[in-house]
């Protein structure tokens, strides 16, 4: 089947689905949402707003669908087993939840959500949710590291979208070195814990 007519077969599809009213409406919050912005986040802020920042592996990402307020929500959980915690009080395995997935024929992206693969080593910035966690600043929390030894290096797993704001202090939006970052995330604790 060539992909367009594969595309036509899943609008097709979502339209008996839906109805038309709501995949106008769908379409409108996708337009809405591929124009939004978000505000750069500096090192200092991302271990301001995390209660623990870890270094890990992803055990396992799951597509889950959760029943919130009586409405079907897509969800992905993704587990990342602890090898070294950064900053706060680390479980041995953090289990991030984030608010993208597939819902029967259709498949919901939140702009900015990064998509990580199990095996992948990562470390992230994460806030607990009740018994799970969320990353800080969609995006801008999740970093996929590569290499060996003292050379290894991050970068960000996904693109954070529109990023506003002036850079401070260590550039994010590149590759950086695993030990440089380290180093920025003790002081920017050593900071936050000074106030």
């Amino acid at each position: 089947m060539t992909r367009g007519v594969s595309a036509k077969v899943r609008w097709d599809h979502a339209r008996r689905l839906l109805g038309p009213s709501a995949l106008v409406g769908l379409t409108l919050a996708a337009s809405v949402a591929a124009a939004t912005t978000a505000r750069r986040l500096s090192v200092d802020a991302l271990v301001e707003s995390a209660d623990v920042v870890v270094e890990g592996r992803v055990e396992a990402v799951e597509r889950v669908a959760t029943v919130v307020d009586g409405r079907l929500v897509p969800r992905t959980r993704t587990r990342v087993a602890v090898d070294r915690c950064h900053a706060g009080s680390c479980p041995d395995v953090v289990t991030l939840l984030a608010d993208d997935g597939p819902l029967g024929a259709l498949r919901f992206v939140r702009e900015g959500e990064p998509r990580m693969r199990r095996g992948q080593a990562v470390l992230v910035f994460a806030e607990r949710r009740g018994a799970t966690f969320r990353l800080v600043g969609a995006g801008q929390g999740a970093f996929r590291i590569g290499g060996d030894g003292p050379s290894r290096i991050v970068r960000r797993v996904g693109e954070p979208g529109v990023l506003v704001g002036e850079k401070r202090g260590v550039d994010l939006d590149g590759a950086i070195r695993l030990a440089d970052l380290a180093a920025a995330i003790a002081s920017a604790r050593g900071r936050a814990e000074a106030r």
